[in-house]
């Protein structure tokens, strides 16, 4: 009786930790995929004003150079980029 009642108690504190467990995990996760969303998002709107830019100046973007920008994820670079949109005299100088 004793013994079963040790198990009954060891299983129900398992159950509690390991929903305590994906618990955490599913906040850790959300934090991770909305912090990933936000930073995409801020890639994808850095590389529109780049082509935003360099149309506005009319300078010919090709479809090569458009999905090199549309593709590049490095804020970093994205951020340089912008910068050179607005003196470059043409569209494949972007380093």
């Amino acid at each position: 009786r004793r013994g079963r009642a040790l198990r009954a108690r060891g299983n129900r504190l398992f159950q509690e930790e390991r929903a305590l467990g994906f618990a955490e995990g599913e906040a850790r996760g959300r934090t991770e995929g909305e912090a990933r969303g936000r930073t995409e998002g801020e890639a994808r709107g850095r590389a529109a004003a780049i082509l935003e830019i360099l149309e506005e100046r009319g300078l010919a973007v090709s479809k090569a150079m458009r999905e090199r920008i549309l593709g590049c994820t490095d804020l970093d670079q994205l951020k340089r980029w912008t910068r050179q949109a607005a003196t470059v005299a043409q569209a494949r100088e972007l380093k």
